[in-house]
């Protein structure tokens, strides 16, 4: 949909109730689509800050993959790694980012690890096409999962 109404219903969802966590994770969705990461980022504290990553993680993962944006890479490592030792297998979205962030690092055997894991959990990782249009990865991460499609033997299909 158009992601600019998207912000304004968000917006106004939030005018109504700001103690909203899901209203504040979609507000950051849509400033993570619309590039505007720093605020993506905003939103997405705003979300854990009324829920916790505990009750919330789609939100904490949201949050790492605006901090990524940004270049903050190395907390970024530091809760992945956190959120999946909490959630261990039930969470391949936190697994593939993560598995690109470590490929990014150069840590190639233990990306294409994480990334098996991810995949045998949920298949439509391994399409470009799904990860820009509907999980709507920023453009650095979707980088490097093009590049790491290119450089190994993982097929990832465009």
């Amino acid at each position: 949909g158009n992601v600019l109404l998207a912000l304004a219903d968000y917006t106004r969802v939030l005018s109504v109730d700001d103690k909203d966590p899901a209203g504040w994770n979609n507000r950051g969705n849509v400033l993570l689509a619309l590039g505007r990461y720093a605020d993506a980022r905003d939103s997405f504290k705003t979300a854990l800050g009324i829920s916790g990553p505990q009750t919330f993680a789609f939100a904490a993962v949201n949050l790492n993959l605006a901090e990524f944006e940004l270049g903050n890479d190395e907390a970024v490592v530091k809760d992945l790694r956190a959120l999946l030792a909490r959630y261990a297998e039930a969470f391949p979205d936190a697994r593939a980012a993560y598995a690109m962030v470590l490929w990014d690092r150069g840590d190639r055997v233990q990306a294409e690890e994480e990334w098996d894991r991810a995949i045998a959990s949920d298949s439509r990782y391994r399409s470009l096409d799904w990860i820009t249009n509907f999980r709507r990865w920023p453009p650095r991460l979707r980088g490097i999962l093009k590049r790491y499609s290119e450089t190994t033997s993982v097929k990832v299909r465009q």
